[in-house]
Order: structure tokens, then C-alpha cells, then sequence
């Protein structure tokens, strides 16, 4: 079960998560979102294990979307990060008490994926950018979305809800507006007990679909003819 712990009304499910760095993280993120009038479309669910599925663009990104998710949602949430980034001083520190996930980029990374499950079963929000890059998404494109994401949600069964993340690569300093809009949710079909990759990339394809449709054309310049 989640953790029934709050601060600000928000709920947080991060057991090694201190109360005061919760509300620390709410202070400067809704400072930099006011500053960016950040816009919040659509609903979230307030219980129950949810995977989150978001493009990426900006180092800003983990935050925006923790920040949409608790203002519709009143919950917190782990993300799936580069492993790379716990390794640097403090920011490495904020990560793991913030309940973030280790995940190497460039490989099927099975224990950032059983961690992963874990949390879901808990009931907890789990966050990830299939993008596995912000290189796509600053030049404007989608690209190929990693499989990670479709394992997860037809794994464990949990509910799906897609995210688009709007005007994070424009400077911090700059005024332009920031905006997540959230898709309707969606479940993922279970894996055959032997999947093949054919299963795999099927289970991607609907998540990638999902996520293209609540993407204007600037955000998927390599997808001209998609839906959205």
C-alpha cells in the first residue's frame, strides 16, 4: 500500500522520502512553474498504481511533470532516471531520497525494471520517458521510443496515462509558457508467457501512439504524418 504520509496535501509514496524535502522541492518547482505559468490539462489518477509515459526535451521535464501530477493528483513520484546523474555530488543524494530509480540508458537494465514493478505493486506512480534522450525532443522530433515503458505496464497491468510536456526548451529565464497535458488512460495488453520481440514491439507501438497524439507537429518534426 501507499505510504499515507502528506505534506501540503500532497501525498507521499516514497518511503525514504523526509517530509521536509517534499515540501523544499514544492517551494522552488512551483516558483519556476508560476514564473513559466505553468498550464495543466486533463486529469490524473489520485490512487492506485499508475505508469506514467512522457516526452523529454529539458532537464526541467522530471520536475514540470511531478508538479502537474501533484496539482491534479496530490501525489508524488518516482522516476526512472540515468543512472549516470547518482553518481554527482548532492544531485545524486536528491535523486535517491526522492525515491528516483537508477536506469542505464543503453541496455535492457532488468533490476531498474524489477524496482520498477515494485513500486506499481505498491501502488505507486512510476514516471519514465521512453525517449530514453532529450536529444530528440530538443530537436524537435520524437524518435524511437525504448521498449522499457510497454514491459512495465504489460507486466505488471497497471494503468497507463500518457503525458505531453510543452515549452520546456525554451531558456529558464524566458517567460514561455510550460504545459502538461495528460491523455486518457489506458492499459496495455499482458505479455504471452514466451513473448517474442514481435509482442514486445506491438505493446510499444500503442504506447508511442498515445504519446504522439497529445504532441502538437513542432515536437515530432520526424513524424509529419502522425496523428494528433
Amino acid at each position: 500500500m501507499a505510504s499515507q504520509r502528506s505534506v501540503l496535501g500532497i501525498r507521499i509514496e516514497q518511503t525514504n522520502q523526509p517530509i521536509w524535502l517534499v515540501a523544499v522541492n514544492k517551494l522552488w518547482v512551483t516558483s519556476v512553474a508560476r514564473w513559466h505559468r505553468l498550464l495543466v490539462r486533463g486529469s490524473f489518477p489520485r490512487e492506485g498504481p499508475v505508469l506514467l509515459v512522457a516526452n523529454h526535451a529539458d532537464a526541467m521535464d522530471p520536475m514540470i511533470v511531478a508538479e502537474a501530477v501533484t496539482r491534479v493528483g496530490g501525489r508524488t513520484l518516482t522516476m526512472l532516471t540515468r543512472s549516470e546523474f547518482f553518481g554527482l555530488p548532492v544531485i545524486g543524494w536528491w535523486l535517491r531520497k526522492t525515491g528516483g530509480i537508477p536506469i542505464r540508458r543503453d541496455e535492457a537494465d532488468l533490476g531498474a525494471l524489477r524496482s520498477a514493478v515494485v513500486e506499481l505493486r505498491h501502488g505507486h506512480v512510476v514516471g519514465a520517458f521512453p525517449q530514453a534522450t532529450r536529444a530528440f525532443g530538443m530537436r524537435g522530433q520524437f524518435g524511437t521510443i525504448k521498449p522499457g515503458a510497454a514491459y512495465l505496464a504489460a507486466r505488471t497491468g497497471a494503468p497507463v496515462v500518457p503525458a505531453a510536456i510543452l515549452g520546456t526548451r525554451a531558456p529558464l529565464w524566458s517567460r514561455r509558457r510550460y504545459a502538461v497535458r495528460f491523455g486518457p488512460t489506458f492499459v496495455v495488453p499482458p505479455l504471452p508467457r514466451r513473448p517474442s520481440q514481435a509482442d514486445l514491439d506491438q505493446r510499444t507501438r500503442l504506447i508511442e501512439q498515445q504519446m504522439l497524439a497529445l504532441l502538437p507537429p513542432s515536437y515530432r518534426l520526424d513524424r509529419p504524418t502522425s496523428a494528433g
